[in-house]
């Protein structure tokens, strides 16, 4: 783990949903980041997890073949990008000890008017504060769920679901909006 990260952090990491269920998201805090100053084993994050294998369940497949998957999914990103771990995430086996190394890149764009691809004074995303390839794509991706079936996974952002309907199929019921 960090050098100066307290063991509560770790006891209640950022928890948010994804395509794989719960995702726990270390270092989300953006008013308070953990940073390092020097790369190298010791001065990183440091994890060992016990991923109670004997509990899994078999993954069933949209062509009905099981899979008996184990591991984890890792994604290292942005604190201002959701986490799009099914395409950007990369597995870790159970057993084995896995060292991953990563490098920031930041890409400036060209002013107007050959482009304007952030604008400060308005929020391109809802709920985001900066723009992000993985928000855009939640984004679009829970605009089509909508659109074609009137619900969304529990993953997508937004709070209005429609309820299903199994008399009317392709038909959601009335909407309601949902909790915090």
């Amino acid at each position: 783990m960090h050098r100066d990260m307290e063991a509560r952090t770790l006891l209640h990491p950022g928890l948010v949903y994804t395509r794989y269920g719960k995702c726990y998201t270390f270092n989300g805090n953006k008013t308070a980041p953990r940073k390092t100053k020097q790369g190298g084993m010791g001065n990183g994050l440091e994890i060992m997890l016990d991923i109670q294998q004997d509990e899994y369940l078999p993954i069933w497949r949209e062509t009905n073949e099981t899979s008996l998957e184990a591991g984890i999914r890792v994604q290292i990103h942005s604190q201002d990008e959701p986490p799009y771990i099914h395409q950007l995430g990369f597995g870790v086996s159970p057993g084995f000890q896995t060292f991953v190394s990563c490098q920031e890149q930041r890409l400036t764009y060209l002013p107007q008017p050959w482009g304007n691809c952030r604008s400060s004074s308005k929020e391109k995303i809802p709920g985001y504060d900066t723009y992000s390839i993985s928000a855009c794509r939640l984004l679009c991706e829970t605009n089509e769920v909508i659109r074609v079936c009137n619900c969304r996974m529990v993953h997508m952002p937004g709070k209005t679901v429609g309820s299903f309907n199994r008399n009317r199929p392709g038909s959601a019921g009335g909407e309601r909006r949902l909790e915090n």
